[in-house]
């Protein structure tokens, strides 16, 4: 039960068979122990997971996630912490500890070029075998083996579709609480003999592959790398191929990698993603100058400051660091934010914004970052929503978001009320950081 209230009941998607977290809960302790004990036995089916197509931009197809029902999701997220007591090395992959690797390695100047590998469809094209056959390294319980194949052979459909059959050989369907530790342990043998080749750097987050190396190494080791994946039944994008999604060039000319810029020592953000947050900052305040007439003007205008400063600033929401400059706290070349800035004060003017507009900074929340001043504190110059009060939420609610007669609303629907906007608005501050590939 405690699986479900702390990591499933708060989240909105739904599930094909249109059951929310509020009614799963009407019979929690039933559903909880009936799980429990088809999952110990092996016998839980997985019900077809609803597709929900995510964008990656113009000319991009768009990534496929699968959405389980909130049964499916709490049995799966049981099966993630069985995971990750087995395998605790895969837990807790972050990007930014990626770049701060490549940060180190460029520091040092060893190297004079660069590689960069994209592997086509990664995670539908992992091998049903190769996961199995790693499990095994370490998991000898038939049961949990059989679940966790059942969950990745589990199709996933639009809504109102026919049934699919199940998915046959290859695919880790994307979104599930076990996919990425499963894919994990299919590239960590890609992974161990890269990083033990003396000649290179090697670092990789997903799909997107980095490697340092001499100029006079990058072809020998675009086809090394090349071999070891297609051992495990994947494949790279061609490194040789113009402007395709892999390549290799000299370090001095710069390269792009997970969302970064690197030019030498030099660190800053893509262009894609400075126009991603760009664009979130000027609908905020669109959003105010096109507000209803129905609507007033004071609120109206407390919601275009609290979307606007969330843009800026991120939050601290479900004891995880959320937004751009969360992401890109890393770069050091500071133009780009005293540029998003300058572009904070001209949507302010062109939109005619009162001065009693209070709107923070890139810069500010850089410093208070990187300081680390926004850790712990529930007054900081960044928004912790796990400390946020009761009373904080009912007046953000009221002033921000027109709720009426809010004092009369319990602390449990306020709550609920508030985690639902800032649910919602924290999955577009993911949005403003843009594919990394």
């Amino acid at each position: 039960m405690s699986t479900f209230s702390e990591q499933v009941e708060k989240k909105s998607a739904r599930g094909r068979d249109g059951v929310s977290p509020a009614l799963f809960r009407e019979n929690l302790n039933f559903s909880c122990e009936e799980l429990s004990r088809k999952l110990r036995s092996g016998e839980h089916e997985f019900t077809q997971y609803r597709e929900l197509l995510k964008s990656k931009g113009a000319g991009k197809p768009p990534r496929v996630v699968s959405v389980p029902t909130v049964r499916d999701r709490v049995a799966l997220r049981a099966v993630a912490e069985v995971l990750g007591r087995v395998y605790p090395e895969f837990k807790g992959s972050i990007p930014q500890a990626k770049v701060q690797l490549v940060k180190e390695a460029l520091e040092l100047g060893t190297y004079d070029s660069f590689i960069r590998l994209d592997v086509k469809e990664f995670y539908p094209n992992i091998s049903h075998e190769r996961v199995i056959a790693r499990l095994r390294w370490r998991v000898r319980k038939k049961e949990l083996l059989s679940l966790i194949l059942k969950a990745i052979k589990t199709p996933t459909v639009p809504d109102r579709a026919k049934k699919k059959v199940e998915l046959q050989g290859s695919g880790v369907p994307q979104g599930l609480a076990i996919s990425n530790i499963l894919a994990e342990l299919v590239a960590r043998p890609i992974d161990v003999k890269m990083q033990a080749d003396e000649r290179c750097f090697y670092v990789r987050f997903v799909d997107d592959v980095l490697i340092l190396c001499h100029s006079s190494d990058v072809d020998s080791l675009k086809k090394k790398a090349g071999r070891l994946f297609q051992k495990e039944h994947l494949e790279v994008h061609d490194p040789n191929e113009r402007g395709g999604k892999s390549g290799a060039g000299s370090i001095s000319e710069g390269f792009e990698y997970l969302g970064y810029r690197f030019f030498g020592t030099k660190i800053s953000v893509r262009f894609a993603s400075v126009h991603k947050v760009e664009s979130s900052l000027a609908r905020a305040f669109t959003r105010y100058a096109k507000s209803s007439s129905g609507e007033s003007e004071r609120v109206a205008l407390a919601r275009c400051q609290w979307k606007a400063n969330l843009i800026i600033t991120g939050c601290i929401y479900k004891n995880t660091a959320r937004g751009w400059v969360f992401y890109f706290r890393q770069v050091n070349d500071l133009t780009v934010l005293k540029n998003l800035d300058m572009t904070v004060k001209r949507f302010a003017a062109r939109f005619n914004l009162p001065d009693t507009l209070k709107v923070k900074t890139f810069m500010r929340t850089y410093w208070q970052i990187r300081s680390g001043q926004h850790a712990l504190s529930g007054n900081s110059y960044v928004p912790n929503f796990d400390l946020i009060s009761i009373d904080e939420m009912r007046v953000i609610l009221s002033e921000a978001f027109a709720y009426r007669n809010i004092e009369l609303l319990s602390d449990k629907e306020v709550e609920f009320q508030f985690n639902r906007l800032a649910g919602k608005a924290i999955a577009e501050l993911e949005e403003d950081i843009g594919d990394l590939s």
